[in-house]
């Protein structure tokens, strides 16, 4: 049988506490950052000039290269925290005499995910060097002083490059991690389909700031194997990679299954 209601309900919990975790994990090494650059920029205000541009310029490069390689690691822990909240969704008891599988998704689809998600993280930090760079540049020819150039910057809670860089990095994490909690799910469908007969799935939107397409789509019913008509588009799950940006960014809407 599927998940009770306070079962699936459960499960959704489980998946929307991974996914804000995922978010704070962005603002905290963002701040974390910030801070770090904040302190190299004042730590010796006295040398605010231009010969030592390139110091202060590497030692950023050096701290955004670690950002990179700390936002690599977070994407791991979303990545395997997705797979197990999405399998919560979808798997169904089965017969005694099924056998013990750990259901893992297709290991080409998972490299091609965090080949594009690497892109994303890497579009996202080399742009965080070229406009800290480029305000720091400024700073230096203008001249302004220090408390002007922070303004600048911005904080993750507030205004400025890492307010900007706090919300790409959330929908980067948020958006890929869905994706994959959704696929895992569609994956443990149709497992249960082998011991289900007539196994369907629905689709279910939260609306919170649910698109006009997604809402139409609530409640549609398709047999597992089968897509989804959203938007005029055929997904086999929410965040289908095979969705256009516009069905898919942004996007919390789940399928559940659905007996008979």
């Amino acid at each position: 049988m599927p998940l009770t209601a306070t079962q699936l309900e459960r499960a959704l919990d489980l998946s929307r506490r991974y996914e804000d975790e995922a978010g704070a994990r962005v603002r905290e090494l963002l701040e974390d950052a910030r801070k770090d650059i904040i302190t190299t920029l004042a730590s010796q205000p006295d040398k605010w000039k231009a010969q030592y541009l390139r110091d202060i310029l590497e030692r950023v490069d050096l701290r955004i290269s670690r950002l990179a390689v700390d936002f690599g690691t977070l994407s791991v822990a979303v990545t395997e925290r997705a797979i197990f909240a999405g399998s919560k969704i979808g798997i169904l008891p089965k017969p005694a005499t099924a056998p013990v599988t750990m259901l893992p998704l297709e290991p080409t689809y998972l490299k091609g995910l965090a080949d594009y998600r690497a892109d994303l993280i890497k579009g996202l930090t080399d742009d965080a060097r070229n406009k800290i760079s480029a305000i720091i540049r400024r700073g230096l020819i203008a001249p302004r002083d220090m408390g002007e150039i922070m303004k600048e910057l911005g904080t993750v809670a507030g205004r400025g490059v890492f307010k900007n860089l706090e919300y790409r990095g959330e929908v980067i994490f948020r958006t890929e991690y869905l994706r994959i909690a959704n696929m895992s799910n569609q994956v443990s469908m149709e497992d249960s389909a082998k011991y289900v007969p007539n196994l369907k799935k629905r689709w279910v939107a939260t609306f919170h700031n649910t698109r006009p397409a997604h809402v139409a789509a609530h409640g549609q019913v398709v047999p597992v194997d089968k897509p989804f008509i959203v938007g005029n588009e055929p997904m086999m799950y929410p965040l289908d990679p095979m969705g256009s940006p516009q069905n898919v960014v942004n996007c919390r809407c789940v399928a559940v299954p659905v007996v008979g």
